[in-house]
């Protein structure tokens, strides 16, 4: 009960943070969540899970009062854009 309580109690501070909401999404090489709309906040963070559950956060925005922001469509497009690429091991 205790643990539960906790999280509500983050929900409720988080809910408070981002007004456009909590998504969940999943596409062919990923799935995770996202964290706020991009018509209500400042900043969409984007969290993504690959098959091997590597993590990657993502931030999306602009700057506030500008008159360029992104949409969900231009998130939606870097989602499904996302590639994770391998890299040699350092030496």
């Amino acid at each position: 009960m205790a643990s539960n309580s906790i999280f509500l109690i983050i929900k409720e501070s988080w809910m408070t943070r981002m007004k456009g909401g909590l998504y969940s999404f999943e596409t062919s090489r990923f799935r995770g969540f996202q964290e706020g709309g991009p018509a209500q906040d400042d900043v969409v963070i984007i969290e993504a899970f690959d098959a091997q559950d590597r993590k990657i956060e993502l931030w999306v925005g602009a700057e506030r009062g500008s008159k360029n922001r992104p949409s969900q469509a231009d998130i939606n497009g870097i989602l499904y854009s996302l590639r994770l690429v391998s890299t040699p091991p350092a030496k």
